[in-house]
């Protein structure tokens, strides 16, 4: 009889993307260590109905053509408690901002802990952000890793590079 040659899994895998892309909702705080050294963040456009990409060049920017209203995306790659798992987290711009402003002068988020709770019942209400010092050193944390190609799945852009927005396109 002669062997296979095909790949071979007996078990499903699991249905969608390889990580998971949460974000902080009212009632369902965050908690875990940060596996990313810093903020990931590109701009997008929305068309009504989903995120599209922006690609900072008027002449080629769908959204730029179309008046699409813009938003930043942040991300971070956490180890979740709550999951255990590796996931990456959105963050609004706010608590970008603030995960930052926390973080002070430090050389980078690796390691440190992440608490995010959002207060109000709404999506739209503040979020709040806590960050300290990991209570391990950063050797047995996984790798960093980027959301871009995750991301690209969700919103349907595969096979088109992000670019970053320039400041001075309007």
């Amino acid at each position: 009889m002669m062997e296979s040659k095909l790949r071979r899994q007996d078990d499903p895998p699991k249905a969608g993307p390889e990580t998971e892309v949460i974000r902080v909702t009212p009632g369902a705080g965050v908690r875990g260590q940060l596996i990313s050294d810093g903020i990931w963040g590109c701009w997008t456009h929305w068309d009504g109905r989903r995120s599209r990409e922006c690609t900072g060049d008027i002449s080629v920017c769908e959204g730029h053509r179309a008046n699409w209203p813009q938003r930043w995306k942040g991300y971070v790659y956490i180890y979740c408690a709550i999951r255990k798992d590796c996931v990456f987290l959105e963050l609004t711009p706010s608590a970008g901002e603030e995960l930052i402003r926390q973080n002070g002068s430090s050389v980078g988020l690796r390691g440190k802990l992440l608490r995010m709770d959002r207060h109000g019942k709404s999506m739209r209400a503040k979020i709040i952000v806590e960050l300290t010092q990991g209570l391990n050193g950063i050797s047995n944390l996984p790798l960093e890793r980027s959301p871009e190609s995750i991301l690209r799945t969700l919103w349907g852009w595969a096979n088109k590079p992000c670019k970053p927005k320039e400041e001075s396109v309007q």
